[in-house]
């Protein structure tokens, strides 16, 4: 296959791509707007989890069993602050991510709503006519979809986010003990 071909099916297929999105309406946009922050934000947890998370709690226990004393008051309250510190950055985000799916579902309710409403604008000005009612019906269709589909992925990898922080603050806590 030589690039022409490769340019040109790339060029139809993102032009089928936009044709798909204007059929959906400005809701399927929004869709996908707040999908790519979704997985953006995805992406961003996991890129902590795996490469920066291990050199914080490396630094988290370094600084614990650099003290010498570990059962003081002062030594439990800054052990606190240690897995305070970790916790903080372990969830950071973890909120928004458990909220975005739930707008995703939202603006899918929304596109439907909106293209039940075309469709019964087209029966007011145009009567029964099937043509005139497929777009309404087509848009409440893939704004249904649209939403479905970004945030059934969201809400699973929100949760195993928010699972994995919550196992991951725990196991510090059980490293740090008060020997």
């Amino acid at each position: 296959m030589n690039m022409e071909n490769i340019g040109g099916a790339l060029l139809s297929s993102l032009w089928q791509l936009d044709h798909f999105l204007d059929q959906g309406g400005q809701v399927l946009w929004s869709i996908v707007a707040v999908s790519c922050l979704l997985w953006f934000m995805i992406c961003e947890r996991y890129y902590f989890f795996f490469w920066q998370y291990p050199r914080l709690r490396q630094h988290l226990q370094h600084t614990w069993f650099s003290r010498t004393e570990h059962t003081s008051w002062a030594a439990h309250r800054i052990r606190a602050g240690l897995l305070g510190e970790a916790r903080e950055q372990l969830h950071q985000y973890v909120c928004i991510l458990q909220v975005l799916p739930q707008i995703l579902l939202f603006l899918g309710l929304l596109g439907t709503v909106s293209g039940m409403i075309n469709v019964f604008d087209m029966l007011s000005y145009f009567g029964a006519e099937p043509r005139s009612l497929a777009a309404g019906i087509s848009q409440a269709l893939l704004t249904t979809m649209g939403g479905l589909l970004t945030a059934l992925p969201g809400l699973y990898f929100s949760h195993a986010i928010h699972h994995y922080a919550d196992q991951e603050s725990q196991t510090l806590a059980d490293i740090l003990t008060f020997d």
